[in-house]
């Protein structure tokens, strides 16, 4: 988060850079933010904040926004991939709704169907007649 005319604003670090310099007992740090506006901390050097802390700070700050750069490289390589599988799996889900759509027709229809009830009766019978000619009900 940076302060842009008195107001908070928050910047993708792999947008921005870093840069130290010192002079005597003072670090000066300067950040470079997207919209090609700087903003620099200066920090007193002493026993409390040793110039090799704040070197130390601005090092991982600027191997942090080179990370978060190529992972971001990496994450737009990923898009047309993802948008692909996104597609397919769009048309996946297309051709199963049309399949449960099919499903439920034909389950309307055969639950409409009065031939259905009749041929399972039916079907019954002739295994009770087999059971009673061989002992044995078929499956």
């Amino acid at each position: 988060m940076a302060q842009v005319d008195g107001r908070n604003v928050d910047y993708p670090l792999h947008e921005i850079s870093i840069m130290d310099e010192y002079s005597g007992k003072t670090g000066h740090v300067y950040i470079s933010l997207p919209d090609r506006r700087r903003q620099m901390l200066s920090v007193p050097l002493d026993d409390e904040t040793p110039e090799t802390e704040l070197r130390r700070f601005v090092v991982a700050v600027f191997n942090a926004a080179a990370d978060e750069k190529a992972a971001q490289a990496e994450r737009q390589a990923l898009v047309p991939k993802a948008e692909a599988e996104l597609r397919q799996t769009t048309a996946d889900i297309a051709d199963r709704e049309q399949a449960e759509e099919r499903l439920a027709v034909v389950k309307a229809r055969q639950k409409s169907d009065t031939r259905i009830p009749r041929a399972r009766r039916d079907l019954d019978a002739a295994f009770d007649r087999w059971e009673q000619l061989t002992g044995r009900r078929p499956r």
